[in-house]
């Protein structure tokens, strides 16, 4: 193999390292990112519950309810926030 060959093998495998790369950054619709969900859970409303007790029994359909009961009991969220955590848990299962 000569070295013009080995140069073209390996900027074959680049152009195609970088083109999946792009391609799961432009279409990474399907993969939420929770951790900032996960981090407002455990610094805002761990304060008073355990996250244990956060996720036991409730259904998807009930977290608006229960979030915005939280919040008049002195949660402290945004709405950005609270909308953030909402996806969060209604999603949660799935």
């Amino acid at each position: 193999m000569t070295f013009y060959n080995g140069y073209n093998k390996l900027k074959s495998c680049f152009c195609a390292i970088l083109a999946l790369t792009l391609w799961l950054m432009v279409f990474n619709t399907g993969c939420t990112d929770y951790n900032n969900a996960e981090k407002l859970i455990n610094n805002r409303c761990s304060v008073c519950h355990s996250t244990s007790r956060i996720f036991k029994g409730h259904y998807s359909d009930s977290w608006e309810e229960i979030v915005d009961r939280m919040i008049r009991h002195g949660a402290r969220l945004s709405g950005a926030e609270r909308a953030e955590i909402l996806e969060y848990l209604k999603n949660k299962d799935d």
